[in-house]
């Protein structure tokens, strides 16, 4: 049990960690997409 515990939070910190960075990801195609249509 004390094993699938720290597995299961390994696997969760690597999965929010993955979504955090496609976030900032978008986030900067975002900007970049928004400041080419303001030239």
């Amino acid at each position: 049990m004390k094993s699938f515990s720290s597995d299961y939070n390994e696997r969760y910190t690597y999965q929010s960690a993955f979504f955090a960075l496609i976030n900032v990801i978008l986030l900067n195609m975002a900007r970049k997409a928004s400041l080419y249509n303001e030239y």
